[in-house]
C-alpha cells in the first residue's frame, strides 16, 4: 500500500497588516503588464486594484509550495495566489478599494470566470509556450535568462519536461492544435458574453476575480511570442478593451510592475 497523501498545513488566514509585504514571482515577458505567469499577474493585480502597498522580489527562491507567486509578511509565508488574495482580503478587511459582487449570481459569474482563467485558459498559454515548436523557442530564450549561466544547458529542459507530462496528464496535449483552437476559443466566447459591455466582470467596480481574468488575458495578449493565443484573443473586442483599460488604469507608464527590472 501507498503511503497515500502527505500532510500538508492548512494556510495562514491573516497577518499583520503594519508588517513590510513581499511577493515574489517572476519578471514579466514581453510586453506583459506585470509578470509571465498569469497567477503572479493575478495578485500584483489585486493588490493594486485593492491598495495595498506590497514590494515584489523577482525570484522564487524560499517558496512553501515550490511555485510562485508567494508572500512574505513578518512571520508569515504564504503560497498559492487563490489563499494569497484571501489572507490579503482578511488582513487588509475594511480598507480595500475592491470588494466582492453584491449578489449571488455576480459571485457565480465571478467565480466561474476566475476558474475558467485559471485552469482552462492556463494550461492553453503553457499548451503553446512550451509545447509548439514557436513557442518553446521563445520560451527557452526567456527562461535560460532567468537561470545561472552554468544551469540554462539543462533547466529549461527539465521545466519544460514536467510541464508537457502534467499537460498530457491534465489531458489537453491529448488533442490535435486545431482542437486546442476550438476548445480556447469556446471558453473566450464564453468570458466574452460573461463580460459583455460591463466595464469588469460584474459591473462598473473591480472584484477580485478581475485580478484573475487579467492575469491571464494579458498574458495571452501581450507577451510578444506571436503565439495563436493572442490571436484568439484578438477575436473579441470587449476582451481586448478590457485588457487596454486594466493596463491603463492601474499599470500606467509613471508604475509600471514592480517584478521588471529597476521598477521601484
Amino acid at each position: 500500500m501507498g503511503k497515500g497523501l502527505p500532510v500538508v498545513k492548512d494556510s495562514v488566514t491573516a497577518g499583520d497588516a503594519s508588517k513590510p509585504l513581499v511577493v515574489y514571482g517572476f519578471e514579466p515577458w514581453g510586453s506583459t503588464a506585470s509578470s509571465s505567469s498569469p497567477f503572479v499577474a493575478k495578485v500584483e493585480t489585486f493588490l493594486r486594484m485593492a491598495g495595498i502597498d506590497y514590494e515584489a522580489n523577482p525570484s522564487m527562491e524560499g517558496s512553501p509550495k515550490g511555485k510562485v507567486p508567494f508572500i512574505k509578511q513578518g512571520d508569515v509565508t504564504l503560497g498559492d495566489s487563490t489563499f494569497i488574495c484571501e489572507y490579503l482580503k482578511n488582513t487588509y478587511k475594511g480598507s480595500l478599494k475592491t470588494k466582492e459582487p453584491d449578489t449571488a449570481e455576480g459571485k457565480a459569474i465571478a467565480t466561474a470566470c476566475q476558474l475558467l482563467c485559471e485552469d482552462h485558459l492556463y494550461h492553453g498559454l503553457i499548451y503553446f509556450r512550451w509545447g509548439t515548436p514557436k513557442g518553446w523557442a521563445v520560451t527557452r530564450k526567456y527562461l535560460s535568462g532567468m537561470v545561472p549561466m552554468l544551469l540554462r544547458p539543462v533547466v529549461p529542459g527539465m521545466v519544460r519536461k514536467g510541464l508537457l507530462k502534467a499537460l498530457h496528464m491534465q489531458g489537453l496535449s491529448r488533442h490535435s492544435e486545431k482542437d486546442v483552437i476550438f476548445l480556447l476559443t469556446s471558453s473566450m466566447t464564453a468570458l466574452s458574453n460573461f463580460l459583455g459591455d460591463k466595464k469588469y466582470i460584474t459591473g462598473d467596480e473591480p472584484c477580485p476575480a478581475d485580478a484573475s481574468v487579467f492575469g491571464a488575458l494579458d498574458n495571452y495578449l501581450n507577451d510578444d511570442m506571436d503565439l495563436e493565443t493572442s490571436r484568439i484573443v484578438k477575436q473579441f473586442p470587449n476582451l481586448v478593451g478590457y485588457v487596454t483599460d486594466i493596463r491603463q488604469t492601474y499599470y500606467p507608464e509613471s508604475n509600471p510592475t514592480k517584478f521588471k527590472t529597476g521598477a521601484k
